[in-house]
């Protein structure tokens, strides 16, 4: 059982209610990324709405900040559900875009949230865990946070036998939350760094996720398996079946 997400949300949506919220923290995540924390102290309705990883919602800068303001984008929320009065965000800055702004603010700049968007991982359909001992992580760059929130929301990994994360990026200073790693391998989860364009000493997995997979150790039950793939869509599309 697959469920596949794109790095990107695409859905096209006209949201008319924004919530602003003060940033309580925006620093360096890697090449071209950046962490975003939204302080939602003052909107506990819009956490309450959160229930489930893989969902996301449209971020807008107020034209008190940029104007003309760039069109408002989709983003998914990287911080685990029932984490309160925060949303952390993992953005790629790209100039000119929301993203692109996002990455120049700093703590105590206001933005403006849409409502939750989305019905994220339905990872109920892997339960009970002992039915599905096997669960496969694919992401590739940004795609990453999504499936962090879902990894430190949890999913019982520690009671499955076989949980990895195939998590593809160009090189190492592209590859967020890497201080996040030895806490995912102790949840249960296997890390499993691809590096597509590795230096000459890089001694992991380099390549394709797809490819990486494909060369590693086979699944014992494709019936008692399941997946989760989030990131480069041509990923996604490409990806072999389970």
């Amino acid at each position: 059982m697959a469920l596949t997400f794109p790095a990107t949300a695409t859905i096209s949506k006209d949201t008319t209610t924004w919530t602003s919220a003060p940033l309580a923290d925006v620093s360096y995540a890697g090449e071209r990324l950046c962490y975003v924390t939204a302080d939602l102290s003052n909107s506990p309705g819009l956490v309450a709405n959160f229930v489930r990883p893989g969902q996301y919602l449209q971020i807008r800068i107020p034209d008190t900040l940029v104007n003309p303001r760039p069109s408002a984008a989709y983003f998914y929320i990287a911080s685990p559900v029932g984490q309160k009065n925060e949303f952390e965000f993992l953005v790629k800055s790209v100039p000119g875009t929301t993203a692109g702004v996002l990455c120049t603010l700093k703590k105590g700049d206001v933005i403006e949230l849409s409502g939750i968007d989305g019905s994220g991982f339905e990872m109920d359909q892997l339960l009970p865990p002992e039915a599905y001992p096997t669960v496969l992580l694919f992401t590739t760059g940004y795609g990453i946070g999504p499936v962090r929130s879902l990894i430190k929301t949890g999913f019982s990994a520690n009671k499955r036998s076989d949980v990895r994360l195939y998590y593809g990026v160009k090189n190492l200073q592209s590859m967020a939350y890497q201080d996040e790693f030895k806490d995912w391998e102790a949840s249960g989860v296997k890390v499993i760094p691809v590096l597509s364009d590795p230096p000459a000493n890089w001694n992991g997995a380099s390549g394709h996720v797809q490819n990486v997979y494909l060369k590693d150790n086979p699944i014992a039950d494709a019936l008692t398996t399941g997946a989760v793939i989030s990131g480069n869509p041509n990923m996604i599309k490409f990806f072999p079946p389970v």
